[in-house]
């Protein structure tokens, strides 16, 4: 965005450090810095999701390490633990809950962000 106002910048209107132009979207491009600037500051960093990731990720590779050892016929776990079976589907959904999860909250905020206008 700060490029996109950099290259129809001019001499004057400055707002948010950035010079806006005289064009006809003038109020856009202001309006877009302004969002922008309310999103910077409000951008949240789930750190605890991560461990989440860690976790799924170990079980879609433990599922697939046991899978291409039954597959070459090496000594595995996938005929005598049933789980091993399962915890690859279970990572697999792990990851899609918690990418619904996160789009939902950024889909949360921009809503919450627009009907403050």
């Amino acid at each position: 965005m700060a490029s996109f106002v950099k290259t129809l910048a001019a001499e004057d209107d400055e707002i948010y450090g950035l010079k806006a132009s005289r064009f006809l979207a003038k109020p856009l491009v202001i309006e877009a810095l302004k969002n922008e600037a309310q999103i910077e500051k409000q951008k949240v960093y789930f750190s605890n999701l991560n461990g989440l990731r860690i976790i799924a990720a170990l079980l879609v590779l433990i599922h697939h390490a046991e899978q291409f050892k039954s597959f070459f016929r090496i000594e595995n776990y996938w005929d005598t633990i049933p789980f091993i079976e399962i915890i690859g589907k279970l990572g697999v959904i792990l990851f899609f809950v918690l990418s619904g999860f996160l789009i939902t909250y950024l889909l949360l905020v921009e809503e919450n962000a627009l009907k403050k206008k």
